[in-house]
């Protein structure tokens, strides 16, 4: 305080005389708890005669406080680590439109961690955060799942999000479920049968350029899997670029396409993989860490198995490429493909009932039933309602 002070009352390189001999009468020394944290600094720090000089040992000798590991990191306890990692990725996401906040490191390690807890066996999904509204947004918000989700949390956030969402039900507030098919692309956007045309074959050449190396990439999925002991088949492997017919059919359903937009179709590449009932859960984890380890990026999953009435069931899975390019992954049980392929002349008549000029709704609902009354008949995997739905989009 003293050095401080005298340097405070100092002009340029001058100290005041009194000042200066007041400091300079005193002893100066380093208390002994002190010099054994900093050794050098009990050297320096009583050898300096100008308190600006001792001030400068202070910053000088003083170990720096940035940790080294600004992600948090501590190497015995990995509890702490991970509370670290979300604590300061809060504050490095704030901060990342103003300075340089190591973003991309936060970034990596929590999809890595995202990863991990995806492993975790019983882990349920927290149905009360911001994600929920994609999920509204995109109509996959399933009242009784939700429910079941947020029965055995003893949270006071659980418990008012159970109550709103009985009251919103009950209101007639919540968006309808399910609201198509999920044969029909996500997109609901309506082109001109010229412009869908003439769409289709830029997506047709634009995915027989993309599509090697993500086979290349989902064979490898195919491998790990293998290699965990896991019975895989690929059943679509030759069928996994769609036609420029069906893409044609799936374009005619978009309205309000933006000019010039790179990419209309999530599914011009689709990949199918078909697992056992035992290990389904297991290896759609696995399966999802293995295109990220070959950096691909997971954009959205609809889990049909957490819905109370699809019209689809099985897994869908929307990855980026490196390069941005999008494509789909479809997560199959043995009993899931088999409605899939019972249920395709289905959807398809469905498609063409809404591309029609005065759509019949009974036969619609017809179609939509006689959809439901396949899929129900699929077993649910054990653990596999405990995915959560995800998207990085709003």
């Amino acid at each position: 305080v003293n050095d401080l002070e005298a340097w405070a009352a100092s002009t340029a390189e001058q100290m005041l005389p009194e000042t200066s001999e007041s400091v300079s009468d005193t002893k100066l020394t380093v208390s002994p708890a002190l010099a054994e944290l900093f050794p050098s600094l009990a050297e320096t720090y009583p050898a300096a005669a100008h308190p600006r000089d001792r001030i400068q040992s202070l910053l000088d000798h003083y170990p720096p406080r940035i940790t080294p590991r600004p992600d948090g990191y501590i190497a015995d306890d990995l509890v702490q680590s991970a509370s670290n990692l979300l604590s300061l990725g809060i504050k490095v996401g704030t901060d990342a439109f103003k300075s340089d906040t190591s973003v991309q490191l936060f970034m990596k390690k929590s999809e890595w961690l995202q990863g991990l807890l995806q492993q975790t066996p019983g882990l349920k999904s927290v149905p009360y955060v911001k994600s929920m509204a994609a999920t509204l947004n995109h109509g996959r918000f399933n009242v009784d799942t939700t429910l079941e989700d947020l029965k055995d949390n003893p949270t006071l956030a659980a418990s008012i999000m159970e109550a709103s969402i009985h009251l919103a039900a009950e209101k007639g507030i919540l968006p309808g479920f399910g609201r198509q098919p999920a044969e029909a692309s996500a997109i609901t956007l309506t082109l001109t049968r010229e412009q869908a045309s003439e769409r289709a074959q830029i997506e047709v050449a634009r995915a027989a350029a993309e599509e090697k190396e993500i086979t290349v990439a989902a064979r490898q999925v195919a491998k790990d899997l293998e290699l965990l002991g896991i019975d895989v088949k690929m059943p679509h492997l030759d069928r996994r670029l769609r036609s420029e017919s069906s893409l044609r059919d799936q374009l005619m359903e978009v309205n309000d396409a933006p000019e010039g937009a790179s990419l209309l179709i999530s599914n011009a590449v689709r990949h199918v993989f078909e697992v056992p009932d035992k290990d389904f859960a297991k290896a759609f984890r696995k399966a999802i860490l293995s295109f990220e380890e070959q950096g691909y990026a997971e954009i959205s999953t609809t889990n049909w198995f957490r819905m109370s009435a699809p019209t689809f069931v099985g897994m869908k899975t929307v990855l980026a490429t490196p390069d941005g390019y999008r494509f789909e992954a479809e997560f199959h049980t043995p009993g899931s493909y088999k409605a899939k392929i019972a249920n395709h002349d289905t959807y398809k008549e469905l498609q063409r009932q809404r591309r029609g000029d005065a759509p019949d709704p009974r036969k619609m609902e017809q179609l939509t039933q006689r959809v439901r009354e396949v899929c129900k008949e699929v077993a649910i995997p054990e653990g596999v309602r405990n995915i959560p739905h995800f998207s990085i989009e709003g």
